[in-house]
């Protein structure tokens, strides 16, 4: 929906073309000034597409269309000098929230022309809550409900305002609306009064928690049903599973007294029907809310700090952020992931002993290797881990994320994450390559530009210390960028010499183009099809969440469930949009993110926004043909779980034009002084080697194999693209 105002008026600024005794001529009849007349600003809801063109006849006014022309433009000096016109104003993308479109109207006879701006803009949307219907006797309360939200008799905000808490006495549809600025949403629920009779009101929710971990919790209905029963005046109650079965009086829950309700959703709601003797009917909701259970009462935490000195872990140190803690029981083992703090924290632990160690660590010694703790009555202090050195090793690695989606148009941003997996402390750069042509960068804290290229420096990074940097640019609207283009970042972290993993020293980031979105979802990066080759590295999901409710979440909790075609123990969150713990217990994935008191979209769309990144290993068995999904709950608060998208990802067989990129092989890499590059023996491609400024340094044939001389090329890293017809396929070369 959309809505705008036209106010016609001249506006001051004209352009005289005309000779004065053309214009005396004009003054007796013809009429050959152009006039812009003004145009109010333009606001649509949640909808960024706008048709400028439908302003023509508000601009144009009197003017005959025929004779006079309307273009539109984003800047004025566009406008004046007629160039760089919008080519599509039928369907025009805003850029941003808020923008101003200049117009220009042209004499089609003797060019005179005149130049006006107009501002056209974009709200966020809003949603009012939903309600069941209502069956009840003698008369229902309206439940509180949050402004702007308000009740009505009539739709559209017609017939009575109705406050919370007013009773309603008689049959009628009730209906919610709001409005924020042009946005508005209306719902409605049906009051049915059924006659005379006690007046009941809804049960608390029943709450239990899922004791063995079947994903299923079984509630007693029974006493609830027994207790309505015993009020005077009612002669039956029957539970049931929907609304019209209760209203109905069909399909009643036969065993009350062990209710099995699953755990997924994390709420369910069943029907309780109350009939009294003069006949009337009551239906009341009931919540059944499953929640993670803490039979024993039992938890431990503590610190996992690194020893960078070697004289002894103390408060000096830094934290070990991301490391796996584990404790076992029996044969079942729990894992923890440190948080920034280097903080770790077991709830819900089994009476007995269990023993608690951090997972090996390649180059570092941890301290003690493992502890015992028992519960009851031996609760330990001291849950604590000290890391040093093995060896000193240079390792960084560096990606590169969108936290944003990416919209034609609109301003998209992304995270540089740069880690330190070595012992020794670090200080270099990273540079960013992008498609400067589809993204305008906006200068953002740290960095430089040149070109197509994006530095930023860092500084002492130590083992275990992640850094992040920011930066944010705006896509190019369409035709430039349309739905499914994709635009690629290519981030190198340097220095490259003595690194112990050149390979992640580099990181590739496609990021595909999208429209509207629903908010809560979850991708994989490497997309829905990988090559068998791609299936021996790890797959990287970001789950995305968004609280549309109308109020702030003060907890959020992201859950699922692992495929059987990963590797379980090679699962490992990498970071989030908020401090959070991350668990796994087999394949159970859990996500806490405790007091983050996210805001509503209708208070703050910008920070009601979250999201959490973690990859995981394809098992070593899988094969072409396999399929790997993922999918997960997204719960705010005690609200039902928000399920999202099931995201599939397909190991591919071979196409017949992807040859050139699965038979493409490059040995030795890293390379010293020649480096072979290998095809399908009758495969005749190009080569061309550029440098991280895509920069061409060396061009080449391949017809099967052939072996290039590269000692003339400085260390560092480079791309080797080869490319037969239409076909072509790049991978990264070291150079030592």
């Amino acid at each position: 929906m959309f809505v705008y105002t036209a106010n016609i008026k001249p506006t001051v600024m004209k352009k005289f073309l005309l000779t004065l005794a053309f214009a005396a001529f004009c003054s007796l009849g013809a009429r050959a000034q152009a006039t812009a007349y003004e145009v109010d600003e333009i606001s649509q809801c949640m909808y960024e597409v706008f048709d400028l063109a439908a302003l023509s006849p508000v601009i144009l006014g009197d003017q005959n269309p025929d004779e006079y022309s309307v273009t539109f433009f984003t800047t004025e000096a566009n406008a004046n000098a007629n160039t760089a016109a919008i080519t599509n104003p039928q369907a025009y993308i805003i850029n941003g929230w808020q923008q101003t479109i200049w117009v220009r109207v042209e004499n089609n006879a003797n060019g005179d022309y005149d130049v006006d701006d107009f501002i056209i803009s974009m709200h966020q949307g809003i949603e009012v809550p939903e309600f069941d219907d209502v069956v009840t006797c003698g008369s229902f309360i309206l439940p509180f409900i949050q402004w702007p939200s308000l009740y009505y008799t009539e739709p559209n905000m017609g017939g009575t305002p109705l406050q919370s808490g007013t009773a309603i006495t008689t049959s009628q549809t009730i209906y919610i609306h709001a409005v924020n600025g042009v946005c508005n949403d209306e719902s409605s629920f049906t009051v049915t009064i059924t006659g005379n009779g006690p007046a009941l009101v809804p049960p608390n929710p029943l709450i239990a928690c899922d004791e063995d971990g079947d994903g299923f919790e079984t509630f007693d209905l029974a006493t609830l049903v027994e207790a309505i029963e015993s009020i005077e005046g009612i002669d039956g109650v029957t539970v049931h599973e929907t609304f019209i079965d209760a209203e109905n009086g069909t399909n009643p829950v036969p065993s009350l007294s062990s209710y099995i309700s699953p755990v997924m959703p994390q709420i369910v709601t069943v029907y309780i029907r109350a009939v009294a003797g003069s006949g009337c009917i009551t239906i009341l909701p009931l919540q059944l809310i499953v929640t993670e259970c803490n039979l024993t009462g039992n938890s431990f935490s503590g610190t996992v700090k690194y020893d960078g000195n070697n004289d002894g872990c103390d408060g000096n140190d830094n934290p070990a952020a991301g490391v796996w803690v584990s404790y076992t029981h029996e044969n079942t083992t729990y894992y923890a992931y440190t948080d920034a703090n280097g903080y770790y924290e077991f709830t819900n632990v089994p009476d007995g002993e269990s023993y608690v160690s951090v997972e090996a660590i390649p180059g570092f010694n941890v301290s003690p290797q493992s502890m015992a703790v028992t519960f009851p009555g031996n609760d330990p202090i001291d849950n604590d881990f000290c890391i040093t050195a093995a060896a000193p090793v240079q390792d960084i690695l560096v990606y590169i994320y969108p936290s944003t989606f990416a919209v034609p148009g609109f301003e998209t941003a992304y995270v540089v994450v740069l880690q330190n997996l070595g012992t020794t402390t670090v200080s270099g750069s990273i540079t960013i390559q992008y498609d400067a042509s589809n993204l305008a960068y906006i200068p953002s804290p740290g960095f430089t530009q040149s070109g197509n290229m994006l530095t930023v420096n860092y500084t002492d990074l130590s083992a275990f210390e992640t850094q992040y940097f920011y930066f944010s640019g705006t896509l190019a609207a369409p035709p430039a960028l349309n739905i499914g283009d994709v635009i690629t970042f290519t981030a190198v972290a340097n220095p490259l010499t003595g690194d112990a993993n050149p390979d992640n020293n580099t990181y590739v980031l496609d990021h595909q183009i999208v429209n509207s979105y629903d908010p809560n979802d979850i991708t994989c990066r490497e997309g829905e099809f990988i090559t068998e080759e791609q299936a021996d590295g790890y797959l990287h999901y970001m789950v995305r969440f968004q609280n549309t409710g109308t109020f702030p979440a003060t907890n959020v909790r992201v859950e699922g469930i692992l495929d059987d075609k990963l590797d379980w123990d090679t699962f490992e969150p990498i970071n989030a949009s908020h401090n959070y713990q991350a668990y796994r217990t087999e394949d159970n994935i859990k996500f806490m993110f405790d007091t983050i008191n996210l805001p509503d979209s209708t208070s703050n769309e910008a920070a009601s926004h979250g999201y959490v990144i973690y990859k995981i290993k394809p098992k070593a068995s899988v094969q072409v043909g396999d399929t790997m999904s993922a999918q997960v709950g997204i719960y705010f608060d005690f609200n039902t779980a928000v399920i999202t998208n099931t995201y599939n990802t397909t190991i591919e067989t071979m196409a017949i034009d992807a040859v050139v990129k699965e038979t493409f092989a490059l040995y030795p890499n890293p390379a010293n002084n020649s480096v072979n590059i290998k095809l399908q023996d009758t495969v005749n491609a190009g080569v061309i080697i550029t440098d991280v400024l895509d920069k061409t340094v060396l061009k080449s044939q391949v017809n099967g194999e052939v072996t290039l001389d590269v000692s003339a090329l400085n260390s560092g890293v480079y791309f080797v693209t080869v490319q037969a017809g239409s076909t072509h396929a790049t991978q990264k070369l070291v150079v030592k």
